[in-house]
């Protein structure tokens, strides 16, 4: 990997990790180490299953990323170990070679990914709100202004 490369990886803000056709790590970028907690020189040329176990419904992943050749992605993948600790993910996956033995991984935590959510979730809520109160005032106004007009029939008759 060329200098500009390896800046463009280090710029990244989401984590990102290379895994070849072993398993093994070629490439974790900053944002994931610091996702993990874990530097990338202790894990360079290690097997994946060194920090996430084996059986792990994330090598079924990488698997189908290899058979299909094409992007993958899962949300609310949880990954758990004790090197990495625990965090629930989205992931994608996709081939970086033609046969697609090398895969990429772009890992974003769900706890971003929930507060972009959250945000949008409450001021649909509040727009709900705002509609729902608009519409309740004018059910209670159109009544009101009825027996306002009766009213004002009846003040003459009162008086």
């Amino acid at each position: 990997m060329d200098l500009d490369q390896e800046r463009l990886m280090a710029a990244l803000p989401t984590a990102v990790m290379v895994v070849d056709e072993l398993d093994r790590l070629l490439l974790l970028n900053p944002a994931a180490e610091q996702l993990f907690d874990i530097s990338f020189a202790s894990l360079k040329q290690a097997k994946l299953a060194r920090i996430i176990a084996e059986d792990h419904p994330l090598f079924l992943l990488i698997d189908l990323c290899r058979t299909r050749q094409g992007l993958i992605t899962d949300h609310n993948l949880s990954l758990a170990s004790p090197i990495i600790g625990s965090h629930t993910v989205s992931v994608d996956l996709a081939p970086v070679d033609p046969e697609g033995k090398t895969i990429i991984l772009s890992i974003v935590p769900q706890t971003n990914t929930n507060k972009f959510a959250e945000h949008w979730k409450q001021r649909s809520v509040a727009r709900t709100m705002d509609g729902f109160t608009a519409m309740l005032g004018h059910e209670i106004k159109n009544p009101l202004s009825g027996i306002k007009g009766a009213a004002q029939l009846l003040s003459p008759i009162m008086d």
